[in-house]
């Protein structure tokens, strides 16, 4: 739950896994609610997992892709500044059981969405 980590940082991590294996073990056995900060600007993106490999493999799909995830406001933000990547923080707001079914964790970062309010002044679009 202390994880607060810049996506430089985070590349290291994930891409020397042999040299991090407590991180990948540790992120491999849940699900969670992340967030993901842009220090530039303030916004908020939220998201979740529920895939095989828990965060390790959501996270990894950010630091081995465009860095965007996939997600279209942060594609947005790419487009305006290749190196917007620099600026991401990652950090866990919920860590969920490993065996939580997307059901659920859909639920979950619905709820946070609606918390923090990153539909309508973030990074969320859905």
């Amino acid at each position: 739950m202390n994880v607060r980590i810049k996506f430089d940082e985070l590349r290291k991590i994930i891409n020397n896994p042999e040299s991090n294996s407590e991180w990948q073990s540790s992120l491999t056995k849940l699900q969670a609610v992340y967030l993901i900060l842009d220090l530039n600007t303030g916004q908020q993106y939220i998201g979740t997992t529920y895939g095989a490999n828990g965060l390790w493999q959501r996270w990894e799909s950010y630091v081995k892709g465009d860095g965007t995830g996939g997600n279209f406001a942060l594609v947005e933000l790419r487009d305006k500044n290749k190196y917007f990547f620099n600026f991401l923080q990652f950090s866990i707001l919920e860590v969920l059981s490993k065996t939580a079914d997307q059901d659920y964790c859909t639920e979950r970062e619905s709820v946070w969405k609606k918390k923090l309010g990153t539909r309508a002044h973030g990074l969320n679009k859905n």
